[in-house]
């Protein structure tokens, strides 16, 4: 899942959360680093009951980022709290999500950091819960932003009557051509610097 690097722009694994979220029944899994996906692997063949799809991007990824319970069906975790913004991501964006909140906590801003396990069922709750603190939502995925986790999010707290202030980071509706991961990820701004720059901006706009 994700990009791929030097496959070349047929390879690119950005569409999958989109054409696999509106299947009944289909849960959809990004573990953010080796240790979650050991632990969700064993979770899909010994206790999940139907399909089940496990994202993992191409290459080296994380050993373990942090501690983590046992896998239960929809469970996301809150990773970092904070009042400034909330932060969710997947896969190994969570990482990524991570960084950018230390680079803000730099500046002196807070982020709650929700790493989404699931993508689907989605743990609604949890993400609730953070917004209604915050007011403020950033989604990181890499996946295509169309129909993708950010926009399961939107949809969610549309039908809940929610309005916050949101950002979703992924990539565009288009074909993306060949380039190593990192220029790539550099290219859409999906590198933690960027992340980082784009929600100062947005941050520091709302406060004028």
């Amino acid at each position: 899942a994700g990009i791929v690097g030097e496959d070349g722009e047929t390879h690119q694994g950005i569409y999958d959360i989109s054409f696999l979220r509106h299947i009944p029944n289909m849960a959809v899994v990004a573990p953010c680093d080796y240790n979650e996906l050991a632990k969700i692997l064993e979770y899909a063949v010994l206790e999940h009951d139907g399909p089940i799809a496990i994202r993992y991007p191409r290459g080296a990824g994380a050993e373990k980022l942090f501690d983590t319970p046992d896998v239960k069906l929809g469970q996301s975790l809150l990773i970092g709290e904070g009042g400034d913004v909330t932060i969710a991501a997947v896969g190994n964006k969570v990482g990524v999500a991570l960084e950018v909140a230390e680079k803000l906590k730099k500046v002196g801003l807070s982020a709650d950091v929700i790493y989404c396990r699931f993508i689907k069922p989605l743990d609604s709750n949890t993400i609730i819960n953070s917004i209604q603190k915050t007011k403020r939502l950033v989604t990181i995925e890499d996946n295509t932003i169309e129909g993708g986790f950010g926009s399961r999010i939107l949809e969610t707290i549309n039908q809940k009557g929610i309005n916050v202030k949101t950002r979703m980071f992924g990539y565009p509706d288009a074909f993306i051509p060949h380039g190593s991961t990192k220029e790539l990820t550099h290219i859409y701004r999906l590198d933690p610097d960027s992340i980082f720059n784009d929600i100062l901006k947005e941050i520091s706009k709302s406060r004028i």
